[in-house]
């Protein structure tokens, strides 16, 4: 609870203290009352997405160095054109892994992963 209360910073945006306010409410109503063990099978469903993660992860890096090395061997000059584009993919596939980052954000509030 220490830590959630201290890392409440002022804002002068209403959107983002709404959020913020919201975000610590929830976080101290869980923590009161809501169970102390984690749900059934979370564990063993956190260590699937985190491998299935992986092989977003792995995806990702080779779009961007595929786009990369083609970049390269098309016309030198358009190789950081071809490595923005082709990162920026990349992200897009790792980042979609709704499943993991929910999953992990349970794992992180259970102990069962360390904070990241």
């Amino acid at each position: 609870m220490k830590e959630i209360i201290s890392k409440i910073k002022w804002t002068y945006e209403p959107e983002l203290a709404l959020l913020r306010a919201v975000r610590a409410s929830a976080a101290i109503t869980a923590a009161v009352f809501g169970s102390k063990e984690p749900p059934k099978n979370l564990q063993m469903k956190y260590m699937v997405a985190k491998g299935n993660h992986r092989k977003y992860v792995v995806a990702g890096w080779t779009i961007f160095l595929m786009g990369s090395i083609l970049g390269f061997f098309l016309d030198p000059f358009i190789v950081p054109l071809m490595s923005i584009v082709f990162g920026v993919i990349g992200v897009v596939i790792v980042s979609s892994d709704k499943q993991f980052y929910e999953l992990r954000e349970k794992a992180v509030w259970y102990g069962i992963e360390q904070r990241y």
